[in-house]
């Protein structure tokens, strides 16, 4: 193959491609003079040659073309009837693109506005639509349809922003530009998937995925909630959400360390930590209908740990980050820690008539310029515990304790009631200060 050119021999029976119902469609006849595409004399029609957005065939004749424009196309078709050549020369472009492709070349730049697509015609239900770096103009997306896919490709470098929700039942990427869901739904059948250069802006959306997470670029969570509820999905790159809901009918596995701004919530199915930290600066929940698997991970909760459902500790790490905070239904925790870092008294409260489990490390520690107290969230009620590794407590008011272990828990540098006046209740084990 010559360096100058590239040659295209296409024996094929019919293809059909999208429809723009706004295009020319033009047919070669090659019967101008010479075989060039730019010469109208060559095409089917009166002083006509293809341009941008149109739709163009070949079929019924042996007549050679060589290609010498620079347009995007919105098909081209060669029929089993063509039996000539098409040679492209290396100094054009000839790029084809399925679906609507944005050009901004309207007044205005409302997605409503058929001056603004490639063609003069809107995106429909059901199609594919195209921001790319041919043409760089910003987006109001007013439209109130279904799409296939909805890309902003590497080069485009401005900003859509969604006027209405967006549904699409495929994939949506964006590699390039900004991608502002400006408070509206967003509603992926496929994958989510962030680039490098790409930027999405969530605000105070509600995103719904039932593909997989990807992020390599830039996803601002604002106040959003993204859901997973697809089957088994995965969550790859570096990304912090705000709220972040775990609802699958299958798995959610992480790729990556995860953080949430916001809260966590395992609403249904199973979320596989896999090996991966999570950092949860509000309140993790685990429902009825939902297991964590933490694996060896490391879980950072700085709000409630309220479990309903099943938690899997396997030989993960649970550090309590927060000031106040309650631990709510019974728990295995293979690791637990809460340590006070500031002058401060903290307050870890525990569900009453509740039992925690610890299986190896229980570390408890405020200081002496700001206590750690141990309460149940019922006062005068217990609430229980079994470690069953090694513990270190210190620095601690606690009330209400009922320890299930045989071995005493030691505590230092505390205070509580052993003698039981204030309800404090040791059970089989003294806490002994």
């Amino acid at each position: 193959m010559k360096k100058t050119m590239m040659y295209l021999f296409l024996v094929l029976s019919c293809m059909v491609f999208h429809d723009n119902a706004s295009a020319k469609t033009l047919t070669w006849t090659g019967g101008g003079t010479n075989d060039l595409a730019s010469n109208h004399a060559n095409w089917s029609g009166t002083n006509l040659f293809p341009e941008e957005g149109d739709n163009v065939i070949f079929n019924s004749t042996n007549k050679n073309c060589t290609w010498d424009m620079d347009y995007t196309l919105s098909s081209i078709a060669v029929t089993s009837g063509y039996s000539g050549k098409i040679t492209k020369p290396a100094a054009h472009t000839l790029r084809l693109v399925k679906g609507r492709i944005w050009t901004g070349g309207g007044t205005d730049n409302l997605a409503s506005n058929p001056d603004n697509w490639l063609g003069g015609a809107i995106p429909v239900n059901g199609d594919s639509v195209v921001f790319d770096s041919t043409f760089i103009t910003n987006c109001t997306w007013d439209l109130n349809i279904s799409l296939s896919s909805f890309s902003l490709r590497a080069g485009f470098s401005n900003m859509v922003t969604l006027g209405n929700s967006l549904t699409v039942t495929g994939d949506l990427t964006a590699a390039g530009g900004t991608l502002n869901l400006n408070n509206q739904p967003l509603n992926v059948d496929g994958d989510v998937d962030i680039q490098s250069a790409g930027t999405l802006n969530a605000t105070d959306s509600a995103i719904t995925i039932k593909g997989d997470w990807s992020n390599t670029g830039t996803f601002n969570e604002g106040s959003s909630t993204v859901t997973m509820n697809g089957i088994d999905q995965w969550i790859s790159g570096d990304t912090t959400f705000y709220d972040l809901v775990s609802n699958p009918s299958g798995s959610v596995t992480l790729n990556n360390d995860t953080a949430m701004s916001g809260s966590f919530e395992v609403r249904s199915g199973i979320f596989d930590l896999n090996g991966y930290n999570i950092d949860d600066e509000g309140y993790l929940f685990i429902n009825t209908n939902g297991t964590l698997d933490a694996t060896s991970s490391t879980l950072f909760v700085a709000g409630d740990w309220d479990n309903r459902g099943s938690f899997i500790p396997g030989t993960s790490t649970v550090i309590l980050d927060g000031i106040n905070q309650t631990i709510w239904g019974d728990n295995t925790f293979y690791n637990l820690e809460k340590v006070t870092v500031i002058a401060l008294t903290h307050t870890l409260k525990f569900e009453a008539n509740k039992i925690q489990t610890i299986l190896n490390n229980l570390i408890l520690q405020g200081s002496s310029s700001g206590y750690l107290q141990l309460f149940s969230t019922s006062t005068g009620q217990a609430w229980y515990i079994d470690p069953r590794g090694t513990r270190s407590v210190s620095y601690t008011n606690i009330r209400d304790l009922h320890n299930l272990n045989f071995a005493d828990i030691i505590v230092t540098n505390s205070g509580g009631t052993p003698d039981n006046i204030y309800g404090v209740s040791f059970g089989g084990g003294l806490c002994v200060n």
